[in-house]
């Protein structure tokens, strides 16, 4: 780990944990829920935090989790979070009925449609070279859009039946 790297891990008794040298000692921060189901953190500017909540609600913090402010309440059950490495930032939530879009997770959230599929949202991850591509996972499916999600197209050839939880890319 360099000097600014920093390791994340939250667990669902609304601890969140924080570890700058590669995980030999950790220190408590904390967190605006106790049911916390995602956890992401901003590229560009690595003391921006987010967080969903299986109950549905959204939060960011600007101080690497000093402090929380509530971006969304009412949401489905947030799955995952992602964030574009842009400036500002793309944040996108993905929960149970789809997916929902901020440009810096600090004002509101607007849904953004999959054609004509509601997905429940499971992974996302957007491509680090060309952040307009964006990869969505769901039960028995992958689909992507090329064009920050303005169309969208089957990627999950043979995923059927397969449920994605997790999508990275190098």
């Amino acid at each position: 780990f360099s000097a600014m790297s920093k390791l994340y891990v939250a667990f669902d008794s609304g601890q969140l944990l924080a570890s700058a040298d590669g995980g030999t000692s950790w220190t408590q921060t904390s967190l605006p829920s106790q049911d916390v189901s995602a956890l992401a953190i901003d590229p560009v500017s690595s003391a921006t935090i987010y967080v969903g909540t299986s109950s549905g609600s959204f939060y960011r913090s600007a101080d690497a989790g000093a402090h929380w402010t509530p971006v969304a309440s009412g949401l489905p059950r947030v799955n995952s979070v992602t964030v574009a490495a842009s400036s500002p930032p793309t944040v996108l939530v993905g929960g149970d009925t789809g997916i929902y879009r901020g440009s810096d997770g600090a004002g509101s959230l607007a849904r953004v449609h999959l054609g004509t599929r509601t997905l429940p949202v499971n992974a996302m991850a957007f491509d680090p070279v060309t952040p307009s591509t964006i990869y969505v996972g769901s039960l028995g499916n992958v689909v992507k859009t090329a064009d920050g999600g303005a169309t969208w197209v089957d990627s999950g050839v043979g995923l059927s039946g397969r449920n994605v939880s997790t999508l990275v890319i190098d």
